[in-house]
């Protein structure tokens, strides 16, 4: 199984996900991403959008196989926000009927901290949180990486 990681595609990669997860009004133009291809097809990417001096909405969508998910990934998907921004919070938002992505936010260690009535049209957004203190992704090897694994994100 060949895996290779794609940095610098930021539109490509938010348009790709954006069909994946159905995200109809798309992503803003400043969305940062990173993608996974596995044996040359896309599998997975990461977004970080809506990025401020201590928080950014981040959001992953896959081709609905669970190949992409490896530790190296999630590294590399929570070191950007934490380790490379410095930002506080990576936040996430999901709409309640959306088992899946709950499930996968959760497991990944997300925390549910609110709701947004109606953020999903028919159905409420579910705001779940992860501080940098909470991310098990990136601690304490954050210290000990010295590679610049998001080359090309800025």
């Amino acid at each position: 199984m060949k895996r290779e990681m794609i940095y610098g595609q930021d539109r490509l990669l938010a348009t790709w996900a954006a069909d994946q997860i159905g995200a109809g009004g798309g992503f803003s133009s400043d969305v940062k991403a990173i993608g996974v291809e596995i044996d040359g097809q896309l599998a997975a990417v990461t977004l970080w959008d809506y990025i401020t001096q201590y928080n950014c909405v981040m959001s992953v969508a896959s081709d609905g196989g669970r190949r992409w998910m490896t530790r190296d990934y999630l590294y590399r998907s929570f070191f950007y926000p934490f380790g490379q921004l410095k930002l506080r919070v990576a936040t996430c938002l999901v709409a309640e009927n959306n088992a899946n992505s709950m499930r996968l936010c959760k497991h990944i260690g997300f925390k549910e901290v609110g709701r947004i009535p109606y953020g999903s049209g028919d159905h409420d957004d579910i705001v779940l949180c992860m501080t940098k203190d909470e991310c098990r992704w990136i601690a304490p090897d954050i210290a000990r990486r010295t590679v610049k694994i998001t080359q090309g994100v800025e």
